[in-house]
């Protein structure tokens, strides 16, 4: 899964859950955004995934993903 890409709309339980569920296993997505209404919520997520990229509005999680570059 190292290649591909998602995003949470909503980074609480679920989404925890999910990556330490990909990080066990060694298959992380290549990237990963999250959006929360809850600021605390994605501040949690970000300490326990330091890859995850918190985005402010979960509009932008509706654009394709672009390799950064």
């Amino acid at each position: 899964m190292s290649e591909s890409k998602i995003g949470f709309i909503g980074a609480g339980r679920v989404a925890l859950r999910m990556l330490g569920g990909w990080a066990k296993a060694n298959q992380m997505p290549a990237e990963i955004i999250a959006s929360d209404l809850a600021p605390g919520v994605l501040t949690r997520l970000t300490k326990a995934f330091p890859g995850v990229r918190p985005v402010g509005r979960a509009t932008r999680l509706r654009r394709p993903l672009r390799a950064r570059g």
